[in-house]
């Protein structure tokens, strides 16, 4: 019996090593794949855009103060979405913090003209005397010259007149102090003024409100955002293209635009800004299109598709998905694909460097290393390994 048990339990340990293989046998990577295809570069390109207003502000305080009220439309508060005139009073901080300081300001004026005032008409009397006092000591002088005087009498003539000179200096030296007193004063007031004006916050141009970040009652610090304001009478649609097709793209081409969000419509657009140089990593120029939006059908953050016409005379190329391109393991300035290879269901990603020509939509042309109808990796190919099994979803 004690024989008969060994064959039991050697099936049974045969039986567990499956099972804890089976367990432990790591899944494949899910990947995606598509073929390198034979394409025309002279056929026409969609590219994907973003919509952005023509023109957007951010509207903020100068100065800091609690919002006192907002601007009400059909009895509520202004909001997102509502359409503003240029100059509109936007949201008004509390206004008797400024008031005062304009009354304070203006106060500290009058009491600088009054004491100018009195400072004229001192430094007035005291030139009267002082030219008394002169013409007295030019006659005292005369005296004491043929002897007619005393030399006590000279002298209090001399310093009168020198008393009442200096006495005319000081009033003039005070009047010039109260004249930059009030230069001060008038400033003041000024700036106070300007502070009340401020204290209102004026659309500064007319269009949507995008977005609205005070609220009544709230502190507001200066230049604190407080509305983003845009002006789509007219709308932009920025893209990025390849130098092929820089030439079909200058500036003042018409570009037909489309959305999603108004289907069956094609909007015109005109270009109206290229960049003079390629973005360095994704190698494309940014293109800037406008369009005309009189009805506001295109609203800011919409995803746009421009199609751009191909060149002339362009040769029939092999191309893939850009997703399929990687850095290469052997030389960090070339790049790589993943292959399939193998059948289903069970594939390995093999990889390969291949010599990478101009881009063209959402394809990159391949000059070398790849061969029609080979498979390419498109999603996952940052995560798998040379060699490493995959298994390929639709």
């Amino acid at each position: 019996m004690r024989f008969a048990l060994f064959p039991v339990l050697a099936a049974l340990a045969i039986l567990s090593s499956c099972q804890q293989n089976q367990t432990h046998e790591k899944p494949l990577t899910p990947v995606k794949a598509a073929p390198a295809e034979i394409v025309s570069t002279a056929s026409d390109s969609r590219y994907s855009a973003n919509i952005s207003p023509e023109t957007q502000v951010n509207a903020a305080f100068r100065i800091g103060g609690y919002v006192a009220s907002l601007r009400t439309t059909g009895g509520r508060e202004i909001q997102a979405g509502d359409v503003v005139a240029r100059g509109d009073v936007l949201a008004t901080l509390r206004q008797s913090d400024f008031v005062n300081k304009v009354k304070e300001a203006e106060a500290h004026l009058a009491q600088a003209r009054a004491g100018l005032e009195a400072a004229r008409s001192q430094s007035a009397e005291a030139a009267a005397a002082s030219q008394k006092a002169q013409l007295d000591f030019g006659r005292a002088k005369n005296l004491f010259a043929s002897q007619s005087l005393t030399k006590n009498d000279y002298d209090a003539a001399k310093a009168n007149a020198d008393v009442s000179q200096a006495r005319v200096a000081a009033a003039q030296a005070q009047a010039q102090s109260i004249q930059a007193q009030i230069d001060g004063a008038e400033q003041m007031v000024q700036e106070a003024q300007i502070a009340l004006e401020d204290s209102e916050l004026k659309a500064p141009l007319g269009g949507v409100v995008l977005k609205k970040a005070i609220q009544a009652g709230s502190l507001a610090g200066p230049g604190t955002l407080a509305f983003v304001l845009a002006d789509t009478r007219s709308v932009k649609a920025t893209l990025g293209v390849p130098d092929t097709l820089v030439a079909s793209v200058h500036t003042g081409a018409e570009l037909g635009v489309t959305t999603e969000a108004v289907p069956d419509t094609v909007f015109p657009g005109r270009v109206t800004d290229v960049s003079p140089a390629a973005d360095p990593k994704s190698r494309v120029f940014d293109v800037e299109v406008t369009i005309p939006n009189q009805e506001g059908r295109l609203k800011a953050g919409m995803i746009a598709t421009v199609t751009v016409k191909g060149a002339r005379n362009r040769a029939e190329v092999l191309a893939i998905p850009l997703t399929a391109v990687v850095r290469s393991p052997k030389n960090p300035d070339r790049y790589a694909v993943f292959v399939l290879a193998g059948a289903e269901p069970r594939y390995a990603a093999q990889i390969r460097d291949v010599r990478l020509g101009a881009t063209f939509g959402n394809s990159i042309v391949v000059m070398e290393g790849l061969k029609k109808g080979e498979r390419v990796i498109t999603a996952g190919a940052t995560i798998v390994a040379d060699g490493e099994a995959v298994q390929l979803i639709p």
